[in-house]
């Protein structure tokens, strides 16, 4: 992967699906396709479910960009889809992201096949929308499922020099001319080192790591479809081994004109080879999460890689956004599917832990380095103590760049304070706003001090 270049490659899409009929799976979404030009189509979404839906627009079949909203194919292949995939935020995005039906409802969109397809051959073709579009509670606006469709399919035939005339008035809007620069190209260096990292560690899971874990993710588990998979995070590794060469290029402003919308952290530009950060990227995400399946940047970027024709040609399912939506998907389309490729990585290193006195014992020393009071000194350690009621197996040191846990076999533990366990779950339950909160109100229950400074010891272990 290299930034600033302008390469073209062809498409090669290495993993594909089955078509699938998941109109015999239960859903309240009922889509309906009917031509009303040459390359226009119309899609009307009625909701035939009992309750309201409050469906998310952005990067599904009701986005007014050019996102994948359907299936083309000729007679003798499918038709390459060359606009723009996303990857969304799942939570705290705004109304105007959503789209409500009420039950019985119905909303109707219009978008021309052209401009993200190449029909300039002209002739028969095939239309199909399937997928899964997520969507919030209500009252919400975070993610919280994903409901699936199938449309109808619908056969047409196209004339090729007016469909030429639609895609060339279109392509003409997009201009790449923006680089990565400053706070945002070091962001975006270190998210392509730390989704290395991850795709090398995937790509070893997938071949012979834990078929549960597989399993999970994507809903199958023999050798003929886990090998694909980590054929595909080693194209992974492999684009990111350097950011000066490689078949892709880098972004940080929205060189694609309107890609950026409310609500996007980042797309690929599949056809020109090309991926773009979006300003919710540097402001939204951490550079790394070990929350199960939360979003952060290195993942971010591991997500819009897989969307490259040269790695995995994935797709977004049709607006298939979060653990949630992956569950909601079959095993063929979770083959071709970003997040899923995305959240089995990240699902390997987020904090899940067996025993309660291991979980216990790890969170007490993070939250011991995560409640300092004192700021670090240049180039030095503070050690904090045990809070009230803990047993004190784990101290925890933290230089200005870095912090770790260190064991300190002292003492053997005999019991776990309930103060300490109370504040995990806090923790867990609420988040650290709430349990900062819950310190400050409380400050005699729960005594924090440093006990002494020591200088630097590069001798300490790392984890």
């Amino acid at each position: 992967m290299k930034f600033f270049a302008g390469s073209l490659l062809a498409l090669a899409t290495i993993v594909s699906g089955t078509a699938v009929d998941l109109n015999k799976r239960d859903t309240p979404l009922d889509v309906k396709l009917e031509m009303v030009g040459n390359s226009e189509v119309k899609a009307t979404l009625t909701n035939n479910g009992a309750s309201a839906l409050k469906l998310f627009k952005v990067g599904s079949i009701l986005d007014k960009t050019a996102v994948e909203k359907t299936e083309v194919n000729s007679a003798e292949s499918r038709i390459a889809f060359d606009g723009i995939r996303l990857r969304m935020a799942t939570s705290n995005l705004s109304e105007d992201a959503f789209q409500s039906l009420a039950a019985g409802e119905s909303v109707a969109v219009q978008f021309d096949l052209a401009e993200a397809h190449d029909l300039s051959s002209g002739g028969a073709i095939d239309i199909l929308s399937s997928g899964a579009i997520s969507f919030a509670a209500d009252g919400t606006t975070s993610i919280a499922g994903a409901v699936p469709y199938t449309s109808n399919k619908i056969s047409t035939t196209v004339d090729g020099a007016a469909a030429a005339a639609a895609r060339a008035r279109f392509v003409k809007r997009v201009a790449v001319n923006a680089d990565c620069t400053g706070s945002r190209r070091t962001a975006t260096v270190n998210a392509v080192a730390n989704s290395r990292s991850l795709a090398l560690a995937a790509q070893a899971a997938a071949a012979s790591g834990s078929a549960s874990k597989f399993q999970e993710y994507f809903k199958t588990t023999p050798a003929s479809t886990r090998s694909p998979v980590a054929a595909a995070f080693g194209r992974v590794a492999t684009e990111r081994a350097s950011t000066t060469s490689g078949a892709s290029d880098y972004y940080c402003t929205d060189v694609y004109g309107n890609g950026c919308q409310s609500g996007v952290l980042a797309y690929t530009l599949p056809s020109s080879s090309y991926m773009v950060n979006c300003p919710l990227y540097f402001s939204a995400l951490s550079p790394t999460s070990r929350t199960c399946h939360d979003q952060d940047q290195q993942t971010t970027t591991l997500h819009e890689m897989t969307h490259l024709s040269e790695v995995a040609g994935t797709t977004d399912q049709n607006g298939a956004y979060g653990y949630a939506a992956v569950q909601s998907l079959t095993a063929a389309q979770n083959l071709r599917h970003a997040d899923t490729y995305t959240l089995y990585a990240q699902g390997m290193f987020c904090v899940i832990l067996s025993s309660p006195l291991v979980l216990v014992l790890m969170m007490s020393s993070y939250l011991r380095w995560l409640l300092s009071v004192s700021p670090c000194a240049t180039h030095g350690i503070e050690t904090f103590p045990e809070m009230a009621g803990s047993c004190g197996c784990f101290s925890v040191t933290r230089d200005c760049e870095r912090w770790r846990f260190v064991e300190e076999y002292s003492r053997k533990c005999e019991w776990i304070g309930v103060t300490e366990i109370y504040l995990i779950v806090i923790f867990f339950l609420l988040g650290e706003k709430k349990l900062r909160q819950t310190m400050t109100a409380m400050p005699n229950m729960f005594p924090v001090r440093i006990l002494h400074r020591m200088p630097y010891s590069p001798e300490l272990p790392l984890i």
